[in-house]
């Protein structure tokens, strides 16, 4: 059926990007930085937390998406800024989140996808995925090249799939 409006957040930026894990939204707000908003109650969200990189505005956030029916929320997850790029963020206490490492991709990230352990990037034509198991020290594990049409990727616990201008790459 329809969906109805239950509720509403209005920040004081402009939001610039979006991520959901159990009952937090992360918004990239701009000139705020990542804000973590609780709507267990979505009635009335709350501000839980904010984390500011300062002049460096944060331009995407991404969290592993939940599995249904085992709500858990995210621990970690990954963040874009315009100066740092592609960095770690440290959600485990959605107070106070908390930059771990900037992740050393050969290039600007054009798509990025997280799971609880693996972090997925489309730079130029690879797609680079990285170890994020210990969120200070995000490790590559591999590259693959995927053409350079790819744009977008999004990844459970066991396949990736990267969608180009032609199709969808299934990946193990």
């Amino acid at each position: 059926g329809p969906l109805s409006r239950v509720g509403e957040y209005l920040s004081d930026g402009f939001p610039r990007g979006i991520a959901a894990s159990d009952t937090f939204v992360f918004v990239a707000d701009q000139p705020a930085g990542l804000i973590v908003v609780d709507v267990s109650n979505p009635d009335s969200p709350t501000v839980r937390g904010t984390l500011s990189l300062g002049p460096d505005p944060i331009t995407q956030v991404f969290v592993p998406n939940t599995v249904s029916g085992t709500p858990t929320p995210a621990k970690t997850g990954a963040l874009v800024s315009r100066r740092g790029g592609l960095q770690i963020v440290d959600l485990a206490d959605p107070d106070t989140p908390r930059i771990t490492a900037a992740v050393g991709t050969s290039g600007r990230p054009r798509a990025v996808t997280v799971t609880p352990d693996r972090l997925h990037a489309i730079t130029g034509s690879q797609l680079e995925t990285f170890d994020i198991t210990t969120p200070t020290n995000p490790r590559a594990v591999g590259r693959t090249d995927i053409g350079s049409d790819a744009q977008q990727v999004v990844a459970t616990p066991s396949l990736v799939f990267v969608g180009t201008a032609d199709e969808i790459l299934i990946l193990r």
